[in-house]
């Protein structure tokens, strides 16, 4: 179901190598859309707290638990938007009617930071849970704790199209 919804992981190519301290990164990358996706995997018997460079600029804080692994995504579109990047795990992008769904996931208590790109100051709307928001420099940045569902509203921005963002932890 994934492959199907988030048609940017669906063509993926290994990309340069990126080293975080502590974890074995898999870096890969869709020739046709730019999109970067990381599998980042913990061998250790502790959980590893990390910061993950993306391309440009951006660095994203990641922590993956001991043995465990981490899916992230970079430059996904998520229906007319663009995930800039995020450090909860992509699970499904959908147009449903007049509006766009996405949902992230991640681990129970787990904090989140989700950017998407928008070509100007959107409306951001908390439906359900806490989440916060900032809009700077044409990225709108959530930032919100995983425990149940967060239910957040986006529209303007330049798309007529809202979406709708859920951000579950992997329980929900």
């Amino acid at each position: 179901l994934m492959l199907e919804s988030v048609p940017d992981l669906a063509q993926l190519d290994r990309a340069a190598d990126v080293r975080v301290d502590g974890l074995k990164v898999y870096h890969l990358t869709n020739p046709d859309t730019h999109s970067h996706v990381y599998v980042l995997r913990n061998d250790g018997t502790e959980p590893v707290e990390a910061t993950l460079p993306l391309p440009g600029t951006d660095h994203l804080p990641v922590t993956v638990p001991a043995r465990d692994a981490r899916l992230l995504a970079a430059g996904i579109a998520l229906g007319r938007r663009k995930l800039r990047h995020s450090n909860a795990q992509p699970m499904l992008a959908l147009t449903a009617g007049r509006q766009e769904i996405a949902v992230l996931t991640g681990r129970p208590g787990e904090a989140t930071v989700t950017a998407l790109e928008c070509a100007s100051r959107p409306t951001v709307t908390v439906l359900e849970g806490e989440a916060e928001h900032s809009y700077e420099g044409g990225v709108l940045r959530i930032e919100a704790r995983l425990g149940g569902l967060t239910r957040v509203l986006v529209t303007g921005d330049g798309s007529a199209t809202p979406l709708l963002l859920l951000l579950a932890d992997d329980e929900t």
